[in-house]
């Protein structure tokens, strides 16, 4: 497929709808109550409303032409040669065999971050697929000297097209988080300023009520700060990390963890996006792509110059063809 476009409709927000009613039931309360106070009172809920409604997710079309992104709405095109790293949350059963679904994929580029939404017209597993084709063929960032000799002795071996080689990528950059904190946090700020009016025109003491919303909508304009957890978190010397992947297994240099791995020692795949960190352990589940041996298990952190999918691609081909 040479280039398409993808669009999406706005979103019908149910939580503007359900916030709504319940600020018409708390109004229709005040009718035969003849009491004013339970108008003033369900402010924060047309203000939900309100917020819900205006940034919801609005209308997208863009082009994924031979060359960039073109977004029609803003006109931004992000090249694909600017594209430094983007992600699409897969998901694998426990024989690494993956669950297609519409989610959004996140693309961190030269001058920011561009997401396309999940509820697009195609399949995000099509769109994923297209964006990984037209950045894998880069040159890949260099390897450990250790992990170097290795890929050469397999290269000799089985031939460069045989052995596949990612380097740790220039920068580790998390998806923005606190959307929904962010919402949260203004329609109490409208709120908190209408029961302050009220509080002053209809004589009521509303102001009590007003700071603490403030107080609330404070907290939560500090959370739109929070990011994703960094799938570096807690790897020394991250930049000097490497993988190696070969018809026979795999070899890896991931902070403290250096070693080599034959595809017959391997029992399982689960592949989920999102790791937070590298981990050691025979019990436990964490994201990324979690290879699993007898005893004990690692985990491939997202931070190759490839994204995590491209790697599990390949592992898969390799595993099935080696056990």
């Amino acid at each position: 497929m040479s280039e398409f476009v993808i669009e999406s409709e706005a979103e019908f927000s149910w939580g503007a709808v359900a916030f709504a009613l319940a600020g018409v039931v708390m109004a229709l309360i005040s009718i035969p109550e003849h009491e004013p106070g339970w108008i003033v009172a369900s402010a924060p809920f047309w203000t939900l409303a309100l917020v819900l409604f205006l940034r919801r997710q609005k209308e997208f079309s863009a082009t994924l032409t031979q060359d960039g992104i073109q977004v029609k709405d803003s006109g931004e095109v992000i090249r694909y040669s600017a594209i430094e790293s983007f992600s699409y949350p897969r998901i694998t059963d426990g024989k690494g065999n993956l669950k297609s679904q519409q989610a959004p994929i996140h693309i961190f580029h030269e001058s920011g971050q561009f997401t396309i939404p999940r509820n697009i017209n195609v399949s995000s597993e099509e769109v994923f697929d297209f964006l990984r084709s037209r950045t894998q063929d880069r040159n890949p960032t260099s390897l450990p000297s250790l992990l170097e000799d290795y890929a050469n002795e397999q290269a000799e071996t089985f031939g460069d097209d045989k052995v596949f080689c990612f380097g740790a990528r220039r920068s580790v950059q998390r998806v923005r988080s606190g959307r929904a904190a962010g919402n949260l946090g203004l329609a109490l700020l409208l709120a908190a300023v209408i029961w302050g009016i009220a509080g002053a025109c209809l004589d009521v003491d509303w102001m009590g009520g007003a700071i603490i919303l403030l107080v609330i909508a404070g907290f939560m304009w500090l959370l739109t700060f929070v990011r994703s957890p960094s799938p570096i978190t807690g790897i020394a010397n991250w930049q000097k990390s490497g993988l190696v992947v070969t018809p026979v297994g795999l070899a890896m240099v991931q902070g403290n963890l250096k070693g080599r791995m034959t595809w017959a020692e391997l029992r399982s795949v689960d592949y989920r996006e999102g790791t937070k960190s590298f981990h050691i352990s025979s019990n436990t589940q964490r994201t990324g792509i979690q290879l699993k041996m007898d005893g004990s298990a690692l985990i491939i952190v997202d931070l190759y110059d490839q994204p995590l999918a491209t790697i599990h691609d390949r592992i898969m081909e390799y595993w099935a063809n080696g056990r």
